[in-house]
């Protein structure tokens, strides 16, 4: 039996209507958070990748945003999440023409400690080092460091580059981004073994 409400509907009526509506957001809501969980066990499982190159890199973005997109964690020394990325700049317009006293002395400010934090921090935290070239000396010691701390290192050499013999020590050397693709592939199956 069925009362009217004050619009003159039926509250029973009323009533059964709204269930199927919830009912659909219920479930709507219910597949949002499956596939919410799903993701993050998958990324959970992905290589967390910290990609060591240089400022003057034109192609480094590009290659942070191939990564994320492929699912991977990544961290971007340029845009470090919550910071912006460290440059010598921010200590002193001037960097180019210190002495190296003075580029001792730089080293040791807050600014450079709280840059060199973040990105040691991140070097930590990952579990590749994809080395884009061409890079420099920072990025060289970055990815040297991490093949001394048992980590994976790839070399993203985009066009062709002078010979390094050295680069023996990294676990790789690729041209193109399924090369790079394919060495993360294999690097989460390995890990997702284990």
């Amino acid at each position: 039996r069925s009362s009217s409400s004050p619009s003159g509907r039926s509250s029973t009526s009323s009533k059964e209507s709204a269930c199927p509506a919830r009912l659909v957001s219920f479930c709507s809501c219910v597949s949002l958070r499956l596939l919410i969980i799903f993701n993050l066990e998958r990324n959970k499982n992905m290589a967390k990748i910290y990609v060591a190159s240089s400022w003057r890199n034109q192609h480094q973005p590009q290659v942070v945003s191939f990564l994320r997109e492929q699912g991977h964690e990544v961290y971007d020394f340029r845009h470090p999440a919550g910071k912006t990325g460290f440059q010598w700049s921010q200590i002193d317009e001037d960097w180019r023409n210190w002495s190296t006293d003075q580029y001792r002395a730089a080293l040791e400010h807050p600014i450079a400690q709280a840059g060199f934090k973040s990105d040691f921090d991140a070097m930590q935290w990952a579990d590749v080092c994809v080395l884009v070239l061409p890079c420099g000396r920072s990025a060289h010691s970055e990815a040297g460091w991490m093949k001394g701390a048992g980590k994976k290192v790839i070399v993203y050499q985009i066009w062709e580059e002078e010979p390094e013999l050295m680069y023996k020590l990294f676990d790789g050397v690729c041209s193109m981004g399924v090369g790079l693709q394919m060495f993360l592939a294999e690097f989460d199956k390995e890990k997702n073994n284990v």
